[in-house]
């Protein structure tokens, strides 16, 4: 596989210097002229983020979200967005833990310390 290159929106905020701030769709259209390959979207707002995503896909950009869900709820709001079935762990989670669903593993992140981190089944928080 290829390397691809993201450009962020946020990235992008004060710009250009010294004129109005671009808009999101400004933004977009300076990704693609400038030739990279995607867009990197911060899902705070799922709403506002669906509808870059589907200007960033009309320009034939490629999409990252940046997210931090800690219910999974919130990941089920970003699953809409990205048009997938919701997350089995979604639909039967009671964890209180903030890890999204998608980030679980069957190994445990090591800690640096070298002690084995706290039991939680597959988290890699």
């Amino acid at each position: 596989m290829a390397l691809q290159v993201f450009q962020s929106l946020w990235g992008m905020i004060g710009l250009p210097r010294n004129a109005p701030a671009w808009s999101p769709t400004e933004q977009l259209d300076a990704i693609v002229d400038a030739g990279f390959d995607g867009a990197s979207i911060s899902f705070d707002n799922p709403t506002a983020a669906a509808d870059i995503a589907r200007q960033a896909a009309d320009r034939g950009l490629r999409i990252e979200v940046v997210c931090y869900p800690v219910t999974p709820g919130e990941f089920d709001d970003l699953l809409v967005v990205l048009d997938q079935p919701r997350s089995p762990a979604s639909r039967t989670s009671t964890r209180s833990h903030s890890c999204a669903p998608r980030t679980w593993t069957s190994q445990p992140k090591p800690s640096s310390s070298g002690t084995p981190p706290p039991t939680r089944p597959g988290c890699r928080c």
